[in-house]
This record gives structure tokens, C-alpha cells and sequence, in this order.
């Protein structure tokens, strides 16, 4: 549960601080690039979790 709402003020705070930097377009592009690395990061950290579980069976 803790990670949940790190994960949450993050993400918050990655679109608001994007937000004051950039406008329009480039706002756009940017959250779709940190929304990709994000889940990326999700899915990578399901597979090693994954992977090291059926080791240790």
C-alpha cells in the first residue's frame, strides 16, 4: 500500500512540475515519455518478482 501512494505523489508531482516548465505539445509528449518509463518499470519489477518466485520454489 505504501508504494501505492508514493507511486501516486510522484506521478502528482512529475505532471505538476512538467506543467510549469512546459505548455501544449511538449507537455504532452513528456508525460506520454514518463508514463512509458513508468510502466516499463511496472512491468519489469513484475517480472523479476515473477522470475525470482518460481526460483525459489
Amino acid at each position: 500500500m505504501g508504494y501505492k501512494v508514493l507511486g501516486f505523489v510522484v506521478w502528482q508531482a512529475t505532471k505538476w512540475y512538467l506543467r510549469r516548465r512546459l505548455s501544449g505539445t511538449g507537455l504532452k509528449i513528456a508525460l506520454g515519455g514518463v508514463g512509458a518509463a513508468v510502466l516499463a518499470g511496472v512491468l519489469f519489477a513484475g517480472r523479476q518478482a515473477t522470475s525470482g518466485s518460481a526460483h525459489n520454489s
